[in-house]
């Protein structure tokens, strides 16, 4: 993970420079609020980028989304995405970094806000818009949708632990988001490459309807 984060960076940057990010992003992933947000949900995106890295246009755009996507996250607050985005800004004024990396990237990062807009269920951006890249992206970070069976499980008992502050609310909220999910998947408009509806779609569909089924009774 080190590695990745080191080599995809930028060039000519003074490793105690990288070394003191790095540790900074892993501190903020690991800390004890951190269950589904956190190390193991970057590193399955970085899996899937070492996967399928040849269906990837910029390489060094992904990686550095990955790293600071959810680097800043507190289940109580909506602007997530927008603080994350600042730290990435901040990391990003103390390297060498191509301009056009650095407003890829925030655009990334930003674009992961479909989340609170899905939950809510209001209308999206038009996503056929996006650069191959970015679909990509979001589609990695939806895959947990489709994983097999016993992640699946443990994601939701993760993203449980991360709301246990909802209480009782919790139950209603996570079904309204599930049948929005549902919804989408069987229309075919979460996901948004072949390569994210070949790969997850089907998975997705059973793991959210046995969700729904488990959190209804």
């Amino acid at each position: 993970m080190q590695k990745l984060f080191f080599e995809n960076c930028t060039k000519n940057i003074k490793k105690e420079i990288l070394s003191k990010w790095y540790d900074k992003v892993y501190q903020l992933y690991t800390s004890e609020n951190r269950h589904y947000h956190s190390l193991v949900h970057v590193q399955s995106l970085l899996n899937l980028y070492q996967e399928y890295q040849s269906l990837i246009e910029n390489k060094q755009v992904m990686i550095l989304s990955i790293f600071f996507h959810d680097v800043i996250y507190d289940p109580k607050k909506g602007d997530n995405e927008e603080k994350s985005n600042e730290l990435f800004q901040q990391f990003a004024s103390e390297t060498n970094l191509n301009q056009s990396v650095i407003t890829k990237v925030s655009e990334f990062i930003l674009a992961t806000k479909r989340k609170k807009l899905f939950n809510s269920n209001q209308s999206l951006n038009d996503e056929n818009q996006y650069e191959n890249d970015l679909k990509l992206f979001l589609d990695f970070d939806w895959s947990i949708l489709g994983s097999d069976e016993q992640t699946y499980e443990q994601y939701s008992k993760a993203v449980h632990l991360e709301y246990n502050h909802l209480g009782e609310l919790y139950k209603q909220k996570r079904l309204a988001f599930l049948g929005i999910a549902l919804q989408k998947l069987t229309n075919d408009k979460l996901y948004l490459t072949d390569f994210g509806k070949k790969q997850f779609l089907k998975n997705s569909i059973k793991n959210v309807q046995n969700e729904i089924k488990v959190l209804s009774n």
